[in-house]
């Protein structure tokens, strides 16, 4: 009899993990769907001023693509990159240019608000060995010319730039796990994440060590002030930091059996962040990260990059060219 009541509980145990992870989460329906006319996925998004939108995506080395709106979104004029290389992030840098990375250490640099984009070779400080040359993932510019840029590939592979310069000249370290976040936290600190790791630096470049950490994938960093940090991971997690990033706590762990869970991007302002990722899940918080709750967009589309707009909305970008518009939780 003990036994059979083992298997009961069991059993009662099973099906109720099963009808958590499975419960259907409240459900968005976005205010607008932009075509970017291209079926590749919209890797990153950023908002110059009031009007002018600017766009990223592509497909891991076949194409990339930079698309700019002057219109909110309207109308758009398309660049291509000319070699066979997918554009992953944008930025807006500190002296008031806007780069974009993509595969193979490939950076573009525009002077003119993305009208024009124009390649940035960086000659003899880049590894002379293809294989060392990894996917750009994620720019950080702080202030005095500090600018820090990371990549990497196949989950072993990692690399973080910096430059005391504005981008003259550049030092790099390789790590044995791939990076895909840089957070610049002051004039020397700084933290990177990635495949199973999240390392803080004191003192520059050379500084940056191993955190404990809980083996998530992180995919970026956000801050709401200077001493607590938010990050997220590819597995699911999203977990919070008092202390400039020196230790972090769980604050949301994304399970859902036979699925994709994880969050690909983060944005913060002020006392709100919202983090996007796998099938449509926007997850939201109204005091900086403490706590978490969680919407689902219609038909879970997967989610890579959020832009919050000032009027309570926000933009998130999917799959086959698309740009999705939606009143913020």
């Amino acid at each position: 009899m003990k036994f059979i009541q083992i298997i009961s509980f069991i059993f009662t145990a099973q099906l109720f993990l099963l009808s958590s992870c499975g419960k259907k989460l409240e459900q968005i329906e976005p205010i607008r769907i932009i075509e970017l006319n291209e079926n590749v996925r919209i890797n990153d998004f950023i908002v110059l001023g009031d009007s002018v939108w600017i766009a990223c995506g592509g497909q891991r080395d076949e194409n990339g693509f930079i698309w700019r709106s002057t219109d909110r979104g309207v109308n758009w004029d398309k660049w291509t990159a000319p070699d066979p290389s997918s554009v992953y992030c944008l930025a807006l840098a500190s002296d008031g240019s806007c780069w974009a990375g993509g595969d193979f250490l490939r950076l573009w640099k525009s002077s003119n608000a993305g009208l024009s984009w124009e390649f940035q070779w960086l000659g003899e400080q880049v590894p002379l060995h293809e294989e060392d040359r990894p996917a750009v993932r994620e720019m950080q510019f702080g202030a005095d010319s500090c600018w820090y840029f990371c990549g990497g590939e196949n989950l072993g592979e990692g690399v973080v730039y910096f430059s005391e310069s504005a981008g003259v000249s550049w030092n790099f370290r390789f790590f044995q796990h791939e990076m895909r976040a840089v957070h610049v936290i002051d004039k020397e600190s700084i933290l990177a994440g990635g495949h199973g790791v999240i390392m803080r630096s004191e003192h520059g470049l050379e500084s940056l060590n191993e955190l404990p950490w809980e083996n998530d994938f992180i995919s970026t960093f956000g801050s709401g002030n200077q001493d607590q940090l938010i990050s997220v991971g590819l597995q699911g997690g999203i977990y919070l930091s008092q202390d400039k990033g020196k230790s972090w706590m769980n604050k949301l762990r994304r399970r859902r059996i036979g699925r994709t869970s994880g969050f690909f991007d983060l944005e913060v302002k002020g006392a709100k962040a919202v983090s996007v990722g796998y099938r449509g899940v926007v997850a939201w918080s109204h005091d900086s990260g403490n706590s978490w709750s969680q919407s689902e967009l219609e038909e879970s589309p997967d989610l890579y990059s959020i832009a919050l707009l000032a009027e309570e909305q926000a933009i998130l970008t999917a799959d086959n060219g698309r740009v999705y518009i939606i009143d913020t939780p």
